[in-house]
């Protein structure tokens, strides 16, 4: 990847990729285990978009289903937390990058990296503590009293950075929805860095931006995180004072954006203070807070798209 690309400013890069199986036709089921349908759609939307960079891969269940999980049935998550259904996880964790769709996801970003040269490669996975969740059904706050399945999940993560920063990707987005709370809890933090620490270095090592995405994020939780953790993406809805008084921001907008009329998306930005931090060269990555659905107005979003680039320009 060219460095001048990586190192520019004000990077819009919106969460598309399942909506390249409305592209190909085909069920999402489908297309998230074709590499072929995944990259030709990913090239035909770049082309359409010309974004800086695009989503390699986007489906946030992918480690999930690696280790056992599939979709939301709570039903195929751990019933007990014993030695042997521990053991369990550690094998599928050990065999991760053996799984299909981890495999399709490291085929498409290698095609993507030799087809598409000059455009950023980013992809999107869960996070260690919502996978944990994932996994066992407890809340974060529990987790903290069971090292033994974040040491589990942060391995996993740990693995697929490694397994897609040897593809030559250039931005790692961690998706959590919850982080247990960082405010007076120096625990909480400990094991933050703890957990975290492997998988930013490893991704440093191969030359990957990484950023951490968090659903649920309140603004003093926010200025904590933002000294544990580099490329913190804040949401647009914590309001202009509270984006004005980071140096550095990333920042999610709401899909359902897109599809206003040019206006509208463009007072949004001045509102929420993200026109006016690309004015001051204060933001790093504009992208969605989730994946554009294959049902949005196709015509709709390539307006939106165009701009927000226009206005963040």
């Amino acid at each position: 990847m060219s460095g001048s690309l990586k190192k520019k400013k004000n990077l819009f890069i919106p969460l598309v990729f399942s909506f390249g199986a409305k592209i190909e036709n085909m069920p999402v089921e489908a297309f998230l285990r074709d590499p072929t349908k995944i990259t030709n759609s990913l090239r035909a939307i770049q082309g359409h978009f010309q974004t800086d960079g695009i989503l390699s891969y986007g489906y946030r269940q992918a480690l999930s289903e690696a280790l056992g999980i599939r979709s939301n049935n709570i039903n195929t998550a751990l019933t007990d937390l014993s030695e042997k259904s521990l053991g369990q996880i550690k094998e599928r964790v050990q065999d991760l990058t053996r799984h299909e769709i981890i495999q399709t996801a490291v085929e498409v970003a290698k095609r993507l990296r030799v087809l598409l040269p000059e455009t950023l490669l980013k992809v999107a996975v869960m996070g260690p503590w919502t996978l944990a969740n994932r996994l066992t059904n407890l809340s974060v706050e529990a987790l903290i009293n069971h090292p033994q399945v974040m040491s589990l999940t942060s391995k996993a993560v740990l693995n697929f950075v490694k397994a897609m920063g040897e593809t030559g990707i250039d931005l790692l987005i961690i998706h959590e929805m919850q982080v247990p709370a960082m405010n007076g809890n120096d625990q909480a933090k400990k094991l933050l860095k703890r957990f975290y620490s492997p998988s930013y270095n490893t991704a440093k090592f191969y030359d990957v931006d990484t950023y951490m995405m968090i659903r649920e994020l309140s603004f003093p939780e926010a200025t904590i995180l933002n000294k544990a953790v580099n490329g913190l993406i804040l949401p647009s809805e914590m309001g202009i004072e509270a984006l004005a008084s980071f140096k550095k921001i990333s920042v999610a907008i709401p899909v359902s954006l897109l599809e206003k009329e040019p206006d509208e998306i463009e007072a949004y930005l001045i509102k929420t203070g993200i026109q006016e931090a690309a004015k001051e060269s204060r933001l790093q990555l504009l992208t969605t807070s989730s994946q554009i659905p294959g049902t949005i107005n196709k015509e709709f979003m390539i307006r939106g798209i165009q701009t927000i680039r226009e206005t963040i320009l």
